[in-house]
């Protein structure tokens, strides 16, 4: 979809209408990422920026994007975290349309956050102390918020995840499995859904971020900001964490990293056992997730940075996952 030629159209597009949401000429227009949506800064001559986030059309519908910035907004005005804000247009609206040759398509402006994304390779530990701080927060916020009547966003279960109709599209449709790693991944893949038919703590589910990837931080001194809130839906709490190591499952840091999360969580949201063991199951589920989005979005910077060698990686995981659950009798362990 995102074709050198599109991203141009897009861009054109862009310039075109940007000032509705700002009372200057547009002085330059800037791809900043390409994934589910395009992401571009713009501008201002006067130097005030802007960033825009142009929707992949059918992703989301406009009842789902106005109930993402609602609560943003409550998070905002509630200082929860640090995030960009979203900026209504001159006629005071939040979502504009971008006109193209034969389509049109929804558009967010947001406040130009500087920042830059953290690395896994960086002295990473402290900062996942305090992903987990502001994790917990965000899960606060989602148990006493009172979402509009209108609230419409994703559900994330088992189904929605990994079902060939999922969200991010069918696993199985990577080519580059072999026979043996189909095999080893539906096992696996069989054992984390019995996990989570064992997994009953309804405290622990609701309203989340979902997709709290690296890509989606902003590190500028000592400040941390969470952008991006275009997967926000219902799900478990701890696969919030799940998402935080995306694309990196097979590090060696992992187990580090999770409990330097948990550390910082905990001081804000205890949690239990049952919580806790859950998270490798979430981990696995979301590497397959992540192999279905690859799959089906194979002209993305991130299908070029990652797909080499994915899927097998994949297949890796569900071998140490399945080496970690032998016996079914591990089920009790997930129940709160």
């Amino acid at each position: 979809m995102y074709s050198e030629k599109f991203i141009k159209e897009l861009q054109l597009a862009l310039a075109h209408i940007a000032a509705n949401w700002h009372l200057a000429e547009v002085k330059n227009v800037e791809l900043l990422t390409v994934s589910e949506n395009a992401t571009f800064k713009v501008t201002y001559q006067d130097n005030n920026q802007l960033a825009f986030r142009i929707s992949r059309e059918g992703y989301n519908s406009q009842n789902a994007l106005l109930s993402e910035l609602d609560w943003i907004r409550a998070l905002i005005s509630e200082n929860t975290l640090y995030t960009a804000a979203p900026i209504a247009d001159k006629n005071g609206q939040l979502i504009g349309t971008l006109t193209l040759t034969n389509k049109s398509l929804t558009v967010i402006a947001f406040k130009f956050l500087a920042g830059a994304e953290p690395t896994i390779n960086d002295d990473i530990e402290p900062w996942f102390e305090r992903l987990g701080g502001l994790t917990a927060k965000l899960h606060q916020h989602s148990q006493s918020w009172q979402p509009p009547k209108y609230f419409e966003r994703k559900i994330w279960n088992y189904d929605t995840m990994i079902g060939p109709q999922g969200h991010w599209g069918d696993w199985q449709a990577d080519k580059s499995l072999k026979n043996n790693e189909l095999k080893i991944i539906k096992q696996a893949l069989s054992v984390a859904k019995t996990m989570l038919n064992c997994y009953t703590n309804k405290q622990n589910y609701g309203l989340i971020h979902a997709d709290l990837r690296l890509s989606n931080l902003l590190v500028l001194d000592d400040q941390i900001a969470v952008i991006d809130f275009d997967d926000c839906g219902y799900c478990w709490y701890m696969y919030d964490f799940a998402a935080t190591i995306s694309f990196y499952e097979l590090e060696n840091n992992v187990e580090q990293l999770k409990q330097a999360w948990l550390k910082g969580y905990q001081n804000i949201r205890p949690l239990n056992q049952a919580d806790i063991k859950a998270i490798d199951t979430f981990i696995f589920l979301r590497r397959v997730l992540l192999t279905a989005w690859l799959a089906g979005h194979p002209e993305t910077p991130t299908a070029s940075e990652f797909s080499q060698g994915f899927a097998s990686g994949t297949a890796l995981l569900a071998e140490r996952y399945l080496n970690q659950h032998k016996t079914l009798g591990l089920e009790h362990n997930y129940v709160a």
